[in-house]
């Protein structure tokens, strides 16, 4: 059967960045702050203090998954040029992030006759590793779900996103990044939203060399690998941690181009030339 993307209306993203402030399209470098790009409550403390969704214990979780991950594409090169602005809002002129930003896209397919759990909801959670032959790395979390009951809410799946957190390190992840389809449809796919640092912009000038940190890079590697997955049940929330996350679901060498890192599985080889790298095209 042939993959195919599932209507946009049913699909539900989100973006979490540690360590930054979300505005817009701008980031300003701050200690502690993030806001998360869809819709969750205003705080997750009860006014004395304690998590309102406080974390489960983690179990140990079955190696099946009802998601077939690949990547589609990656990019990694020097930042575009011309890329600063000017926002009034902020009363700031805001540059791109990193001087040498990464970006992937992941290409997940609903696996056939696969339930985890028995449960209303499922998300699994996975870990995005860009790795320079120089050392410099770079760690996202991508985390996707779907429903199995029918009834299942947006309130509900708003809840059950809040836990990706307990399953991931936030000093070593730079972001979670996501989408929740509703219904998904079996043998159907969808390409994911953008992973990686290229479209972060903050206020200060050269803030930060990226996956040249630590000098140009001669190889970029791509690595995917599950973290776990968490599971709700009657708005019950169970979380699952796999034993070890060094099992590559994916992983791929991007080859040299235009001065940058690339790995294309998603932009005809003639449309290329006339593409840009970090924005390619995407529709179906």
């Amino acid at each position: 059967m042939t993959n195919k993307l599932l209507p946009t209306k049913t699909k539900k993203g989100y973006l979490i960045i540690f360590g930054v402030i979300l505005i817009a399209t701008a980031l300003i470098v701050s200690s502690s702050l993030a806001l998360a790009a869809f819709s969750t409550p205003a705080t997750s403390s009860k006014p004395d203090g304690t998590d309102m969704y406080p974390a489960p214990p983690a179990k140990v979780a079955a190696s099946q998954t009802q998601f077939n991950l690949d990547i589609a594409y990656a990019y990694v090169g020097p930042a575009p040029s011309n890329t600063s602005y000017f926002d009034k809002g902020l009363n700031a002129t805001m540059y791109l992030a990193y001087q040498y930003p990464s970006k992937v896209l992941l290409n997940i397919t609903r696996v056939s006759g696969v339930q985890i759990a028995s449960c209303d909801a499922e998300v699994e959670v996975y870990g995005i590793k860009i790795a320079a032959n120089t050392g410099a790395t770079e760690y996202y979390t991508y985390s996707v779900g779907t429903n199995y009951n029918p009834s299942f809410s947006y309130s509900n799946e708003s809840t059950l996103i809040l836990h990706v957190h307990d399953l991931v390190d936030h000093n070593l992840y730079k972001a979670i990044t996501g989408s929740f389809d509703f219904n998904w449809t079996a043998n159907t796919s969808i390409l994911s939203l953008t992973i990686g640092s290229i479209g972060w912009y903050t206020n200060i000038p050269n803030s930060g060399a990226g996956l040249s940190s630590a000098g140009t890079p001669n190889t970029i590697s791509v690595t995917v690998y599950r973290i776990g997955y968490i599971t709700m049940s009657n708005g019950s929330v169970s979380i699952y941690k796999d034993t070890a996350t060094n099992n590559a679901i994916a992983s791929v060498q991007l080859g040299n181009y235009e001065g940058g890192f690339l790995y294309n599985n998603l932009v005809p080889a003639a449309e290329l030339p006339q593409t840009d790298l970090f924005y390619p095209n995407t529709s179906p």
